[in-house]
């Protein structure tokens, strides 16, 4: 499941990392879960987390909770 190996992952970060990048743009679709992960990671780097790659129907979910306010969201 992409849920455990994402937290898996956030696991090995370390915490003193300037900067964390999630690369979404193999993603098509986001889960409630997923969403959630993403905030953990989000409250856990104290707001250095950037997102980019995200489509456009990921950015409209990220839009409607309001997300895309609190977290970088950087698509070129």
């Amino acid at each position: 499941q992409a849920s455990s190996e994402l937290t898996a992952a956030i696991e090995e970060i370390d915490e003193g990392i300037e900067t964390v990048t999630f690369d979404m743009s193999g993603l098509e679709y986001i889960s409630s879960s997923g969403v959630r992960q993403v905030v953990a990671v989000h409250k856990k780097y104290n707001g250095r987390l950037t997102l980019t790659g995200v489509n456009d129907n990921i950015l409209n979910v990220f839009k409607a909770i309001g997300i895309d306010k609190k977290i970088r969201i950087e698509n070129l």
